[in-house]
């Protein structure tokens, strides 16, 4: 019998590695758990089961707006159209996606340009075996560059580095409760009104606003929809103004940091008072080291002092220990 008025939100857990039970499918599932302690519904396809050929470049789709091959995209793309929040799962292979996402996501191409996700949420699920999360770079740009092409919200990050054996995240417990942030904070932002879901007879879904991972972490709602830096989970907004400071704040020390790095761990991380300044103009950002003890870096090289280094969405910036991804 259909629900009317309101009706939970749909979430969908896309995963990406070819092995059963890993880490990918593991982070996935732990987002899954939070969304549903929110009160989503909740599936997961492993897309290594499913028959997902390449992509041809046959172009035809640019004519009739639909993929021309039949095969399982079509029946997963059914379960995207019905969900508000994509959990997309991927491990890093050879600095990016592995086989079986990339084939699924260069299918995107046969509804890139129809508007129908536009506003729809997504979770990045991004393990690695390399301990330094910059090598994580390409494949977190390229699914962030992805859903901004179809004007969807990419909530978060999930990144894993470091675990290599099947199962080896779960001796991570901070990465799992991440995850389960994540999903929870993906669904209790707001609700979709629909007529009946159970008929099919549902309206689009509304573009959320912007609470996501501000109700978990005490930050203003109305700052997530600019640019900002992720930090286990925690997003911290950029003010859109030409100098940012980051650094610690701490009393009698002048001028204070626009950013204060103490409350996401900087002084055990070795934050110095005034580490960094960012830097936004009409091309976009840069970064720049302020002289700090523990050096800045951008996807794992250094920024020397007085040096300004260009960032783009994606990249992972490393302020001491204290690492980030940033987002334009």
């Amino acid at each position: 019998m259909g629900v009317k008025g309101i009706e939970r939100k749909r979430v969908l857990g896309i995963v990406g590695s070819p092995r059963r039970g890993g880490n990918t499918e593991i982070l996935v599932d732990e987002v899954l758990e939070g969304a549903k302690k929110a009160g989503a519904r909740v599936e997961k396809v492993i897309l290594s089961e499913l028959n997902i050929a390449p992509c041809r470049g046959c172009d035809t789709c640019a004519d009739i707006r639909r993929c021309v091959q039949q095969d399982d995209f079509r029946a997963v793309l059914e379960r995207m159209k019905k969900s508000q929040v994509w959990v997309l799962g991927t491990p890093v292979y050879w600095w990016g996606p592995s086989a079986q996402f990339k084939a699924f996501l260069d299918r995107w191409y046969s509804f890139g340009q129809s508007g129908e996700f536009e506003g729809r949420r997504a979770v990045v699920v991004v393990p690695l075996g390399d301990e330094n999360a910059a090598m994580a770079r390409h494949t977190v740009g390229i699914l962030a560059d992805s859903l901004a092409y179809l004007n969807m919200e990419l909530f978060t990050t999930v990144l894993a580095p470091g675990v290599v054996g099947a199962g080896a995240v779960r001796a991570h417990p901070d990465m799992l409760a991440a995850a389960r942030r994540a999903g929870e904070g993906a669904v209790t932002g707001d609700r979709v009104q629909v007529r009946d879901v159970e008929s099919g007879d549902s309206p689009a879904p509304e573009r959320g606003k912007a609470l996501d991972e501000a109700t978990l972490h005490g930050v203003d709602p109305s700052q997530m929809v600019g640019p900002r830096l992720v930090v286990t989970g925690a997003p911290i907004p950029l003010p859109r103004q030409q100098q940012i400071l980051i650094g610690r704040v701490r009393p009698h020390v002048t001028p204070s940091p626009d950013i204060d790095l103490v409350p996401h761990g900087g002084e055990q991380a070795g934050v110095s008072r005034h580490h960094a300044k960012m830097w936004h103009d009409l091309d976009g950002w840069e970064l720049e080291d302020m002289n700090s003890t523990n050096g800045t870096f951008v996807n794992d090289t250094q920024v020397l002092p007085g040096q300004r280094v260009r960032v783009h969405t994606g990249d992972v910036l490393r302020l001491g220990q204290l690492t980030f991804i940033f987002y334009e």
